[in-house]
């Protein structure tokens, strides 16, 4: 779209067709657009490395969509950025190899100055995964209300289970169900405690690769 300024018979500002107006002061500057580059369409070395690995960390954050902007929230509003770009950011730069290859131990889910659990223990039966832990010392027990989020992701499926608020710390377990039909799956596991009034949160802990059932 394009402004005409002072009329019919004055310069424009924006787009026409292929051509771009603007103006300096009193006159008005006409260009044509430039052509697409062959070039950055292609890509150089760099930039396809840089491509892949952003559409992989992509693809993978993309289900986690719900998840994210609760375990990023703080982080995201303390960058000014939203809860995504600021888990996409931080993922980018610290879990994801140069040839696009994810490192699940060091993806984090969630990112927050909460203390997390000491001893956290995972086990399995036909009913779903279930967690115990120990709770590191605490000042005056303040943090013994926080609750546990849980996070199961099958990265041959879109269909992760999760809970962004269950049990409190001081309880000591908590149990994240999952349905029969999944028997046989492989699910990645993290894990997180976050605040009554989601105004803090700790940093996710992956707890490794599980087949379920």
């Amino acid at each position: 779209m394009a402004i005409l300024k002072n009329g019919i018979n004055g310069g424009f500002s924006g787009k026409i067709g292929n051509v771009v107006g603007s103006m300096y002061g009193d006159k008005c500057v006409l260009k044509s657009r430039p052509k697409p580059s062959q070039k950055n369409k292609i890509g150089s070395t760099a930039q396809n490395r840089y491509r892949l690995r952003f559409k992989n960390l992509h693809s993978f954050l993309k289900p986690l969509l719900y998840f994210i902007r609760v375990g990023f929230n703080l982080e995201g509003r303390a960058n000014e950025l939203s809860a995504y770009n600021a888990a996409k950011s931080y993922n980018l730069l610290h879990a994801v190899a140069e040839d696009g290859t994810l490192d699940y131990a060091k993806i984090l889910v969630s990112k927050g100055q909460l203390p997390n659990a000491q001893q956290i223990v995972l086990q399995q039966d036909d009913s779903g995964f279930h967690f115990s832990w120990d709770n590191p010392p605490l000042p005056d027990n303040t943090r013994l209300s926080d609750q546990f989020m849980m996070l199961a992701y099958p990265l041959d499926s879109i269909d992760l289970y999760y809970s962004l608020s269950s049990n409190r710390r001081r309880q000591r377990q908590d149990s994240l169900p999952i349905p029969a039909y999944e028997s046989g799956k492989n699910f990645n596991i993290w894990v997180a405690f976050i605040s009554d009034d989601r105004q803090a949160i700790s940093n996710s802990v992956y707890l490794g690769e599980h087949c379920f059932g």
